[in-house]
């Protein structure tokens, strides 16, 4: 039989773990939000243009939203989006919605 003590200790452990899981999640949703960001900001200053940026950048969410069926609909509104504000709505919306393990 366990004391009540025992069951607090454990309850607590898979809280924290679920907690740390959750911490983990964001930092890798803002180093992957950040990469993007990066990509965006290096094209169009080699002078790519705002409709080939955003073909490259379709391009990487089509590789990256194969695992991630959760997020079929912000990844669809991503491959319509025609303008740089309709893709950056959409992958803050895709990106919220991955899970990532």
């Amino acid at each position: 039989m366990k004391k009540t003590t025992d069951i607090d200790v454990t309850e607590w452990k898979k809280r924290r773990n679920v907690t740390k899981k959750c911490r983990v999640q964001t930092d890798i949703k803002k180093e992957i939000h950040a990469f993007l960001e990066q990509i965006k900001c290096d094209y169009l200053e080699v002078g790519m243009g705002e409709k080939n940026t955003l073909f490259k950048l379709k391009e990487l969410w089509a590789y990256m939203g194969q695992n991630a069926p959760e997020a079929k609909k912000a990844l669809k509104r991503i491959r319509k989006s025609q303008s740089m504000a309709d893709y950056d709505s959409a992958s803050r919306e895709a990106l919220e919605d991955f899970i990532l393990f």
